[in-house]
């Protein structure tokens, strides 16, 4: 074989795989680029992106980022974003079922605390708040636009709090403001973009964002830093210790106060708990004798509150355990409402008679095995 046959099969094989990735769907066009979109997958590897739980969960098949199916893992950006437009295609095994994690928090009910686009094999099937293009749990897509799970099909979803706008295909499946659902209003406005592992094979290529900014997260005020409890204070007999942002606290009958004082908030953690535990978190506290209103966390199944119960006042609806993983609880205090969500659904509600600030306190655990403890890390505060 001659020089320039071989120089003419290279060139044409090049240009082969380059129009191969075109066809794949893996460039932005000229239009998306100077519009602020980029690529987050490019086709040939992951970088980016970071998968939690099975590594091998994940991977890449012909250019298409591949979910193998292996359930219960997820693949997520190392960036967090809030408003957005994500845009990208997609094909799912017959009957399969998916989704696209959006505002995704480090831990906790991924789909509850921050939210699900699902990805499912629906073509032709009624429309239910779980078919493909619905808001998991809350919205149901307004019309089924969904192809035959043999074909590619193509998702753009425009987050700007509170404003979700989905199309599928070309149509718009959904426009909802998720504060008019109790299910969706009190979610984290802030987290990864992220590829959920529901145990069945699915494809994803050509996906492209662009940051639209961020209006949220500059408001919170991080209460839990490094090596420090700088802004803390103890009172009483306390056994607690923070590492890296991690707060741990044992037994005792003494409290750990923040200095600063707040009527009107939303505070959000995540929390940890060992078995046979309980503790509290204080709101709108003025002191032992007049500590304002408890937010139990509980992990004993002989106690009468659980978590997210305001204790004494109203229990949680729910029975929330949570055996040694980290879950997020949010505390959303405004005039005379509070407001307690636990792993992203609503625990209880409370009235209160009187208005006050007050500052945000920790008490140690009551009971519990020797050497037990409760944990607090991601502690942050958004004055409202």
């Amino acid at each position: 074989m001659g020089k320039k046959v071989s120089a003419f099969i290279w060139i044409v094989s090049i240009l082969l795989v380059w129009s191969g990735f075109a066809l794949n769907g893996m460039a932005l066009t000229e239009e998306e680029k100077s519009d602020g979109f980029v690529s987050l997958f490019d086709g040939t590897d992951l970088s980016g992106w970071k998968i939690t739980g099975n590594k091998e969960a994940f991977g890449i098949e012909d250019g298409a980022l591949t979910c193998y199916g292996t359930g219960g893992n997820r693949i997520q950006t190392l960036k967090k974003y809030e408003n957005f437009i994500l845009r990208l295609e997609f094909k799912i095994s017959k009957n399969g079922n998916n989704g696209i994690y959006i505002h995704c928090p480090d831990h906790g009910r991924e789909s509850r605390v921050g939210g699900e686009i699902q990805v499912k094999d629906d073509y032709g099937k009624k429309l239910v708040a779980d078919t493909c293009g619905s808001l998991y749990d809350v919205f149901a897509p307004s019309v089924n636009a969904c192809k035959p799970h043999t074909e590619w099909q193509s998702y753009e979803i425009t987050f700007i709090w509170p404003r979700l706008h989905v199309v599928l295909n070309g149509t718009t499946v959904l426009d909802k403001d998720v504060t008019t659902h109790e299910r969706s209003k009190y979610r984290t406005k802030f987290g990864y973009i992220a590829i959920q592992d529901h145990q069945d094979r699915v494809w994803y290529r050509n996906i492209r964002i662009k940051d639209l900014g961020w209006d949220d997260e500059s408001l919170w005020i991080p209460l839990l830093n490094g090596d420090t409890l700088a802004g803390w204070h103890a009172i009483g007999e306390t056994d607690f210790e923070i590492n890296d942002g991690v707060l741990t606290v044992r037994k005792g009958d003494g409290y750990l106060i923040n200095t600063n004082r707040y009527e009107n908030f939303e505070l959000w953690t995540y929390v940890k708990t060992d078995r046979r535990t309980e503790n509290g978190i204080y709101y709108r506290w003025r002191g032992t004798a007049e500590p304002g209103y408890r937010v139990t966390q509980a992990n004993d199944d002989d106690l009468d509150e659980y978590t997210g119960s305001i204790t004494g006042l109203v229990p949680a609806n729910q029975k929330h355990v949570g055996n040694d993983y980290w879950y997020p609880v949010q505390i959303i205090c405004q005039g005379g409402e509070t407001v307690v969500v636990v792993n992203g659904r609503v625990a209880a509600k409370y009235k209160q008679t009187k208005e006050a600030n007050g500052s945000i306190a920790l008490d140690m655990l009551t009971a519990g095995r020797k050497n037990a403890k409760i944990q607090f890390q991601g502690m942050r505060i958004k004055p409202l």
